[in-house]
């Protein structure tokens, strides 16, 4: 697992939704430091707060997972992409953070 990458979009997941790192850790019962330590992949989560985080941002695990580079099933790709569209919709995600069109999603516009 690539801590960096994992952590990497942990922050992204955390900015998309408009959170802080203090409104984070103080739902889960953190410091705001654990909470950047984890987003710089300088340490790793654990199951338990995996699945918190997930709940906290109503993000299916699997799709979570997913964005933080775990190989996953095609249906948790989809399960990203969902959640992504559902809270952003295509046009208002920048473009460094939109899904990737999987050919089967036709909630994914097509140029």
């Amino acid at each position: 697992m690539d801590l960096q990458r994992a952590g990497a979009a942990l922050k992204e997941i955390r900015q998309m939704t408009g959170r802080t790192q203090r409104e984070i850790a103080e739902i889960m019962g953190v410091t705001d430091g654990a909470v950047g330590q984890w987003e710089s992949g300088d340490t790793e989560l654990r199951p338990s707060q995996l699945e918190q985080i997930a709940s906290i941002y109503r993000l299916d695990l699997d799709a979570l997972l997913f964005r933080m580079g775990y190989r996953v099933s095609e249906a948790a790709k989809e399960r990203w992409v969902n959640w992504v569209l559902d809270r952003f919709g295509s046009e208002s995600v920048p473009s460094v953070n939109r899904p990737r069109p999987w050919p089967d999603n036709p909630r994914v516009k097509r140029a």
